[in-house]
């Protein structure tokens, strides 16, 4: 004989548990997020009262972390909204290298979706579209700055490295060649556009 349970209609007794029972686990949750970010009750009440919310422990521990105010950090939140960025994980990679929303769009146009790699560009003193077309010929901002301070352009640095030559190297034949403008189809800097190194 089976018996019948009125109250469970395709499971839906069960869905109503598991969600009551989310429900109760994620009760307070917001505290231990808020506590993960390194706030203590106090400095989180302050950014409450400065218009954050309990869900936002995340944009409010960045900007905590960035040295920001409750109040500035509001505002540049809202820009990154108004952005597209709900969320502040890819916002945060931005601010912790040292980004502004411009300065992020700008490196973003360029093609740059690693903020991490962008300022490793940036440190080595590229701007975004130079930078684009160096990382297309090398993907390292250490290397690419290698040529260019021997004044070697992204395009005459592939070549002299197809053939096995280091900017060093390939500085030094120049030099050696007293700067032509061309050896063997490979451009050479102009003299006196390099620093030696």
């Amino acid at each position: 004989m089976r018996r019948e349970y009125p109250f469970i209609m395709n499971g839906t007794v069960i869905a109503l548990f598991s969600l009551f029972i989310v429900a109760v686990s994620a009760y307070g949750q917001e505290d231990e997020w808020w506590k993960a970010y390194g706030f203590t009750k106090d400095e989180k009440q302050v950014w409450l009262k400065a218009g954050f919310t309990e869900e936002e422990s995340d944009w409010a521990g960045m900007y905590k972390k960035a040295g920001m105010s409750p109040s500035a950090a509001l505002i540049d939140k809202k820009k990154w909204e108004n952005a597209g960025y709900e969320r502040a994980n890819i916002p945060g990679q931005w601010i912790s290298s040292g980004f502004t929303l411009d300065e992020a769009m700008t490196w973003r146009k360029a093609g740059f979706e690693n903020p991490f790699v962008a300022d490793n560009y940036r440190k080595e003193g590229f701007e975004p579209a130079e930078a684009k077309i160096w990382a297309g010929a090398f993907h390292s901002s250490y290397i690419s700055q290698k040529w260019k301070a021997r004044g070697f352009d992204a395009e005459s640095a592939v070549k002299w490295t197809e053939k096995g030559y280091s900017s060093e190297e390939a500085y030094e034949k120049c030099k050696q060649d007293g700067f032509p403008s061309l050896i063997k189809g490979r451009q050479c800097p102009s003299q006196g556009s390099a620093t030696e190194q």
